[in-house]
């Protein structure tokens, strides 16, 4: 496409336009990796922790780029090949949609933020729709799937151009809904900027991710920017589906209230648009009272856990603003299954019972700990840890959480990444006595630790990786999944 029409979705002054149309330039590729670059190609240089594109113009160029989109000065050499903007995070978001052709109007796309819950519901949700025969395509921490293929992730929310690439796949699958996991990072910076969202989801908002924000003021503004730019769009009805339990809920509430955008709140403590009431709950699932349009519902499903039903309340809203009614949702949702990784059981021969779950907040292992609690189940051993380079406040709470919720603490390592193990520990346990846990920092040593501790009718929860496959050690990263290591220990006892 010509770079001037490419450049229009950047909102540049008319001479920058007049001149780019004047040049004819053709741009055959978008891409914001050096790598990537060939004759024709539209680079963004993106300024990032390690890597700063605007050092690689030269690399760019000799490569046969046509254009360069640049949000400093540059030498001027490059100065008549270069677009300056703002920032080239927003920029790229921007472009990808452009230059994929607007994939994100063709599709009805379902953004969901928030510290916990987003897999669950965008898995959920995708469940739900296709129960009922609508094709839908999830962008999230587990992979994309895009109606042909499932492709694995490195982060809850990808790149600009993975999404527009991805979303226009779907369209040609035949897709006609997206649910994609939208990351208060991913917000922050501006990479879901160019994305038309239909209808946006509002979980919670606890402690996480304030090694990237600083405050959890900060942390709010960011996921709050998903509800003001879905209401930046025109021409289409869009729906915000918002926590009413929750404290940043009801300020997101007042925020999206008076704009174009239908606002629908859940809840089960405070009176909603859609409520859940009468709650209780088996191993094998919860059982609760649904409230909505003025009618009573039984609802069961195969999930367990106060916070599992937030997450049903969310996609239950969403499913009937797709247009399911609420008997076909209802029915849906007796057969879902839960995600990954996600309160995920494992049963042994002599009634141990193995859970991995992905809680790597304090919210999240205070949440998964009560649920355990609530069975009439004898005692809980929870093996966890925190990662490295990441949120440090946290580390104490979690390690309080444990202690005091669970029978058995087991404190391991997680992934450490770039940190020394002992030193994360040293944080997480620096206010308790050491009678309280009990250390192992070889985490699958903690795990089938825990597993010997076991008697029957005891609950073994390893928290903190879920689904991942995988262990950061320094920068190696090592195959390790919490749910293989679990079963085997559970296998080699008997």
């Amino acid at each position: 496409m010509l770079a001037s029409d490419l450049c229009k979705y950047l909102f540049l002054d008319p001479p920058t336009r007049s001149q780019l149309r004047s040049g004819g330039l053709v741009v055959t590729s978008l891409t914001a990796t050096t790598q990537a670059v060939r004759p024709g190609s539209c680079y963004v240089a993106i300024k990032g922790e390690n890597f700063d594109g605007h050092e690689h113009l030269a690399e760019v160029f000799a490569a046969g780029a046509t254009l360069a989109v640049v949000e400093q000065p540059v030498a001027r050499e490059f100065a008549d090949r270069c677009v300056r903007v703002a920032n080239t995070h927003k920029a790229l978001a921007q472009l990808a949609q452009a230059f994929y052709c607007e994939p994100s109007r063709e599709l009805n796309v379902v953004g969901v933020t928030g510290t916990n819950g987003k897999t669950t519901i965008t898995q959920l949700f995708s469940q739900v729709l296709e129960g009922v025969g609508v094709r839908t395509g999830v962008i999230g921490t587990l992979n994309i799937r895009d109606g042909n293929r499932i492709v694995p992730t490195c982060n809850t929310t990808p790149d600009a151009l993975t999404m527009a690439a991805e979303m226009r796949a779907m369209v040609a699958n035949g897709v006609r809904t997206c649910a994609l996991e939208v990351s208060s990072v991913a917000l922050d910076q501006g990479r879901s900027w160019g994305l038309d969202f239909d209808t946006t989801i509002f979980t919670n908002l606890t402690e996480d991710h304030l090694d990237y924000h600083g405050t959890m003021a900060n942390y709010y503004v960011a996921k709050s920017k998903l509800f003001i730019q879905n209401a930046a769009f025109n021409g289409r009805a869009k729906t915000a589906i918002i926590n009413g339990d929750d404290d940043y809920g009801r300020k997101l509430v007042e925020l999206a209230t008076g704009t174009a955008v239908n606002v629908i709140t859940y809840a089960i403590d405070t009176p909603a648009t859609v409520r859940a009431q009468h709650l209780q709950m088996s191993a094998a699932g919860t059982t609760f009272s649904l409230l909505f349009g003025g009618q009573e519902y039984v609802c069961t499903i195969p999930l367990l856990g106060k916070f599992n039903v937030y997450n049903v309340l969310a996609v239950f809203a969403a499913a009937y603003v797709q247009g399911l009614t609420v008997e076909q949702i209802i029915a849906a949702l007796a057969q879902v299954h839960g995600a990954p990784g996600r309160m995920q059981l494992l049963q042994a021969a002599d009634k141990i019972t193995g859970i991995v779950d992905y809680a790597h907040t304090p919210d999240g292992l205070e949440k998964v700990l009560s649920t355990l609690k609530q069975l009439e189940r004898g005692r809980i051993i929870c093996v966890f840890g925190c990662g490295g380079d990441r949120d440090h406040g946290k580390r104490p709470l979690m390690a309080a959480i444990a202690v005091h919720l669970a029978d058995v603490a087991i404190i391991t390592s997680d992934n450490p990444r770039s940190e020394d193990p002992e030193q994360i520990v040293a944080e997480m346990v620096g206010q308790l006595a050491p009678q309280q846990y009990r250390l192992e920092l070889n985490r699958a040593k903690a795990i089938k630790l825990a597993v010997s501790l076991a008697q029957p009718g005891d609950v073994v929860l390893v928290a903190g990786k879920g689904h991942e496959d995988y262990q950061i050690i320094g920068s190696e990263r090592l195959h390790f999944d919490d749910r293989e290591v679990l079963a085997a220990a559970l296998q080699e006892r008997f």
